[in-house]
């Protein structure tokens, strides 16, 4: 009986000598639990930074300037005597224009923004660029060698009233070229690169991996 005492003591002795090692030298694992609630509000969170990024930066640039490009428009004016064709005298005027391209960032609101969080990418809505303004430069205009007919002697004058309407046909002119499906088609290309850019720049001291995707609102 004795005996058998003494080998359960040395049993537990042993045992206890096992666990003392064993938990030694392995760590204790940590069990971590997800909170998914949370997470969500995390994601909503940055969302809605994003969002609110962008729309400040939108209301800051109402009309933001995207485009500009030359252009030129020429006229022929002409004077003669009875209508007929032997006194007729010509002159041919070319006007230059600068156009200006704007966006109205104005409509964009937090309906226009959308965030892709697997791929990191934001999508920004924005309304296809517009033909703001057509500046003439009237230094630069150009006026040809008068040509004349057979008896188209004299010099071609003209009166005020005559040369207002010719300035008015020529700014005409220049802001039917600057608003063609063409002119407009480039503006929007450039409008792409400078608004990717805008909202980049806003966005970088978040996350400056943010991939910007612009698109036009049709």
């Amino acid at each position: 009986m004795r005996k058998l005492a003494w080998n359960l003591f040395k049993l537990l002795v042993f045992a206890f000598i096992i666990y003392g090692i064993y938990t030694y030298f392995v760590p204790e694992t940590e069990v971590h639990t997800v909170d998914l609630d949370a997470k969500e509000e995390v994601l909503h969170h940055t969302t809605a930074e994003l969002t609110e990024l962008v729309v400040t930066e939108s209301r800051n640039n109402r009309e933001l300037i995207v485009y500009e490009e030359d252009f030129s428009a020429s006229q022929e004016i002409s004077k003669t005597v009875f209508n007929w064709d032997i006194f007729r005298k010509s002159q041919t005027v070319t006007s230059y224009g600068t156009a200006l391209y704007t966006v109205d960032l104005s409509a964009v609101t937090a309906e226009s923004i959308s965030y892709e969080e697997a791929s990191n990418v934001l999508t920004i809505q924005v309304p296809h660029s517009c033909l703001k303004t057509v500046t003439v430069d009237v230094e630069k205009t150009e006026f040809s060698d008068v040509s004349r007919k057979i008896f188209g002697w004299g010099d071609l004058t003209l009166t005020p009233e005559q040369q207002n309407v010719i300035q008015q046909d020529l700014q005409a002119n220049l802001e039917e070229l600057a608003g063609r499906p063409d002119a407009l088609a480039r503006a929007d290309q450039s409008a792409v690169t400078a608004l990717t850019q805008l909202y980049q720049d806003a966005l970088n001291p978040v996350d400056s991996s943010i991939v910007i995707h612009i698109v036009f609102a049709e």
